[in-house]
């Protein structure tokens, strides 16, 4: 767990999560919520059902394709970004993610090798491709 800004705290494993308000309440993302196509499905057992069904979709963030969180920024007004690494992301290497409303809606950028973010907010960052709503 790390405090990001006073009276924001983050933590997490497969989904990561924030308290905006010294932990009253949590926000969470997770990479499950992804569109299937960005997501190379992992093996799974028998007991998960079809490949594609959402069950043990937690799997698919296992072992070495564990989500590695970094550039983790969090502000008063309730602006969240980070980006996100992960073997099971299909053709890119890292995601930026971002929430202008305290993780009620998450807009996911994907992102080049090249690609650099730093831990601060763009003044008005234009919208990515990808824009999901998430309850947290």
């Amino acid at each position: 767990m790390d405090a990001v800004e006073r009276g924001a705290l983050e933590w997490s494993h497969v989904p990561i999560q924030f308290s905006l308000d010294g932990c009253r309440t949590v926000v969470t993302w997770s990479p499950v919520t992804l569109p299937k196509k960005m997501i190379q499905p992992a093996a799974k057992p028998d007991f998960c059902g079809a490949p594609g069904e959402p069950r043990c979709a937690t799997l698919d963030f296992q072992g070495d394709r564990l989500p590695r969180y970094s550039d983790v920024a969090v502000d008063a007004g309730g602006r969240i970004k980070f980006r996100v690494r992960s073997k099971a992301f299909i053709g890119v290497e890292s995601l930026r993610v971002t929430s202008p409303d305290a993780g009620k809606t998450w807009r996911i950028e994907p992102q080049a090798a090249a690609a650099s973010n730093s831990g601060r907010f763009a003044p008005d960052s234009p919208s990515g491709p990808h824009t999901r709503t998430q309850n947290g």
